[in-house]
């Protein structure tokens, strides 16, 4: 699970250029947790990870169209 959510957010600020602020207001967690997710120091939990995942495929949706 620790590299699914390392995966996604990397995705998220390297293909889509999202900060690490605005995955944490979704989320409703702080900026310094989602840098620590990145990084590997920490895990979302399974109800984060899911969030995680609507939100970036809501992105590649999004540059579908």
């Amino acid at each position: 699970m620790k590299k699914q959510a390392q995966q996604i957010l990397t995705e998220l600020r390297q293909k889509f250029n999202i900060p690490d602020e605005k995955i944490a207001d979704k989320l409703k967690v702080s900026a310094m947790t989602i840098y620590r997710w990145r990084l590997g120091k920490f895990t979302p939990s399974f109800a984060e990870l899911k969030l995680l995942e609507r939100i970036l495929r809501g992105y590649q949706n999004a540059s579908l169209v």
